[in-house]
Parts: C-alpha cells; sequence; structure tokens
C-alpha cells in the first residue's frame, strides 16, 4: 500500500511514541521548567514542519524554526545566478506530483521560452514521485529518469545549444544511479541519442545510458537533504548569416 508522505508520518506516529510530539511530551514531564525551540531542516516541502520526523517535538508549545528547506536551497540558486548576471525566468519550490507531472510542467515553461527567445534560467524544486520496477537491474533515480525524459523532448534545441538542462539530488545520491544527478548539455546530447534514451526510460537504466555519454553528476556527502532541484537553461538563438 502507498501513502503520501504526510500520511505515511502520521502511521509512523502511530507506532512509535517519540513521534507525533511523543519526545515533547517527554521533555515536559521530565523537566517541565525547560524551554526548547525546534530548528528543521525540511525535507518535505510543501508540507509544514510536523511531517518531519512525524514531528516528534510537534504540538507541545516549542517553536519550530526551518532552518533549510527546499525554497531556501531556490531562492539562494536564484540569488547565485543573479549575481553571475543570468536571468531567472521563473522559479518554483515544493513540487510534488509523479516524475510525468514535472515533465510536463517544465516542458511547458521551457518551451514557451524558446518560442519567445528569452534568454535565461527556469528553475524547479521538489520531489517527484517515481514508481520503481522490482528488477534487480534497475539503474537510476528520479533525477536521472528525468534528465532521460527531459533529453528526449528538448534534443533538437539542446544540439543546437539552445537548452541545458541540470536534474540534481541535493543529499548527493539520486536514487540506485551512483550518482547525484545529471547535466544534459550539446557536449553529450549526440551520444545520448545514439545510445537508446527512450529504451532506458522504458526498462529503467537511465544511469547506464547517461554514464556511457558523460553526463552523470559524482556523489556527493551532503550529509542532509532539501530535495531536488531542476534548472533549464535557455540560450538566446543565434541570428543567421545570409550564405
Amino acid at each position: 500500500m502507498w501513502f503520501p508522505i504526510s500520511e505515511t508520518n502520521r502511521q509512523r506516529a502511530k507506532w512509535c511514541a517519540l513521534k507525533g510530539g511523543g519526545a515533547g511530551q517527554w521533555l515536559r514531564l521530565l523537566s517541565a521548567r525547560t524551554r526548547a525551540r525546534a530548528f528543521v531542516i525540511s525535507d518535505v516541502l510543501p508540507y509544514s514542519p510536523e511531517v518531519v520526523g512525524s514531528g516528534p517535538f510537534w504540538g507541545q508549545g516549542i517553536v519550530h524554526q526551518v532552518v533549510a528547506d527546499n525554497k531556501k536551497m531556490v531562492d539562494l540558486l536564484s540569488k547565485e545566478f543573479k549575481f553571475k548576471k543570468i536571468k531567472v525566468l521563473g522559479a518554483q519550490s515544493g513540487l510534488g506530483g509523479d516524475l510525468e507531472t514535472w515533465r510536463k510542467v517544465i516542458r511547458r515553461r521551457a518551451q514557451l521560452a524558446l518560442i519567445n527567445n528569452l534568454k535565461g534560467i527556469l528553475i524547479f524544486g521538489g520531489e517527484p514521485t517515481l514508481k520503481l520496477k522490482s528488477s534487480p537491474t534497475s539503474r537510476g533515480g528520479r533525477m536521472t529518469h528525468l534528465a532521460a525524459a527531459l533529453a528526449l523532448d528538448f534534443q533538437v534545441f539542446i544540439k543546437e545549444g539552445r537548452v541545458e538542462i541540470l536534474c540534481a539530488a541535493s543529499d548527493g545520491l539520486d536514487g540506485k544511479s551512483n550518482s547525484s544527478g545529471a547535466l544534459i548539455r550539446k557536449q553529450n546530447i549526440n551520444k545520448l541519442r545514439r545510445s537508446g534514451l527512450a529504451q532506458s526510460l522504458r526498462a529503467q537504466q537511465t544511469a547506464k545510458v547517461l554514464g556511457r555519454a558523460g553526463a552523470l553528476l559524482p556523489t556527493r556527502a551532503a550529509s542532509t537533504n532539501v530535495q531536488d532541484v531542476v534548472c533549464v537553461r535557455i540560450l538566446a538563438k543565434k541570428a543567421s548569416h545570409p550564405g
């Protein structure tokens, strides 16, 4: 049986006395005069801190302060791109839904930017769901699968140097891909096209294809998780010159 993250955490709270405010209750029993504040790193946006770790201190009069989450990461990325004089065409955090929903949203926004010949970057943060096959030979994760799907959608524009795509997991490890995601650009699109992108998506072998094309990002010891991020860079159409 599959539950969304909010319901999963409610169920976990029933199984553990420390969750669902249980730890806060014990703190009040053991030291009623102690004043506490919970500093939270959230990996569940758009849900509230109540869902993080099934809320061990939630609902006990303890203030919860979110020090890092997907929105803060997207905001920081936006500031960094603006500092580098790269126009942010749109930034969205806490995006949910399945991988195909992400693909459609990103494709629609990027196509609109291409039609209007805009130059800049689109940022999407959150965590798509992906139904994995039970096959032990599957190689890939949410971000490698999404990168392969978007490479199929924009392969012509990528080959022309008008689109670059970064799909990355903030915790430094994307599923069973042995990578932290993928970077798709002009330098590797031809190898990807020859390697069978569509087949790799159906077989959930995207990491193998991306790896052969040199598109995988190395794993990183991030020590935390604020969900995933996708950046689509749109470059201006080059002016054509008369022959």
